[in-house]
């Protein structure tokens, strides 16, 4: 490796860590440890939970509660270059695991920060996370367009009207600020490159589709795979110092600046070794179905997903996991 190479990995590996601390300055009041990554490197297989914040705000604040839109639940084995996608949408009816293991839908854990979602998800899927990715809209947006947009299959939507707009025929959303009127993204159906409000407007969209959050979880993997497949791209260390700086504001994880850094290198070399396109991605969903459950305070019912315990069970043997445990739900809570 040459000297200019090294030079540029030190300061970005400075530039990282200044950011770390001023993240730490702000004095986060949902500080997460996650004792199994602490000397964990990107050279074995890893996990990273993504949550979405339901934020159109420029910059996350490291605040301990957020509106939870989007959980994925991602392991990669990069001496395999093998990766595993698993989505659990927002109205799943789970025990939240800082709050009694009282039912409530996942997304309401969020309520409790970053920790109580990874104690939620670890708890239902008896998964280990290393890992954990908190991104907004903007993020999201920013992320895409710095990898120079994202090559995705536009799935026809069912319907044409998506909160009273006519989408003429296309797939149409708010954009990254929710904002209807004018400012609807309208996306084209078919194979195409998408920007970064458009992949997020596909992204998030559900009133389109008969299958409502199943399509948004199955559309969110579509853009994560193609958003893989263009990080293959990037093709030095400043690249990927600019790529980092650009969603500073809009990003919080648990990993280390040099954990961070070792994601080039560790994909530097399997490039090297590979043909570049053999990254294989198996996409995983539940098998759910429509689960009415009552509030006693005001008095109603609500719309949930309950899903069946041999397909958890399923998807857990997909992510080695030994221990098998049936989840069920109980029925006097519904």
């Amino acid at each position: 490796e040459d000297i200019e190479a090294t030079e540029n990995r030190t300061k970005l590996i400075d530039r990282l860590k200044f950011l770390y601390e001023y993240s730490e300055e702000r004095k986060n009041q949902d500080v997460i440890t996650l004792e199994q990554s602490k000397d964990k490197t990107l050279t074995e297989p890893f996990t990273v939970l993504v949550m979405g914040v339901d934020s159109a705000n420029d910059g996350l604040k490291a605040n301990q509660a957020f509106n939870g839109d989007t959980l994925m639940l991602i392991t990669f084995n990069p001496n395999t270059l093998t990766a595993t996608m698993f989505s659990l949408p927002r109205d799943l009816y789970v025990p939240i695991a800082c709050n009694h293991n009282r039912y409530a839908k996942i997304n309401s854990s969020a309520a409790y920060g970053s920790s109580c979602v990874i104690k939620t998800v670890q708890q239902l899927t008896d998964v280990n996370i290393d890992y954990y990715v908190k991104i907004n809209f903007t993020g999201v947006v920013q992320l895409i367009d710095a990898l120079g947009g994202v090559t995705v299959d536009v799935e026809k939507p069912d319907f044409n009207l998506n909160s009273g707009i006519d989408c003429k025929g296309k797939v149409c959303e708010q954009n990254s600020k929710r904002q209807f009127g004018k400012e609807v993204v309208y996306i084209p159906i078919g194979v195409q490159k998408l920007n970064g409000e458009q992949a997020l407007a596909y992204a998030r969209n559900r009133h389109q589709f008969a299958t409502g959050d199943i399509a948004r979880n199955q559309h969110q993997q579509q853009v994560i795979e193609a958003m893989a497949h263009e990080l293959k791209n990037i093709n030095s260390v400043t690249e990927f110092e600019n790529l980092l700086q650009t969603v500073s504001r809009n990003i919080e994880t648990n990993m280390t600046p040099e954990q961070m850094m070792s994601f080039y290198d560790v994909g530097k070399d399997m490039l090297a070794n590979s043909s570049g396109n053999s990254l294989s991605i198996k996409k995983t969903y539940l098998s759910y179905y429509s689960l009415p459950v009552w509030q006693p305070g005001p008095q109603r019912y609500t719309s949930a997903l309950g899903y069946w315990p041999g397909s958890l069970e399923a998807i857990k043997k997909i992510y080695h996991i030994k221990k098998l445990v049936p989840i069920y739900i109980n029925k006097d809570l519904t």
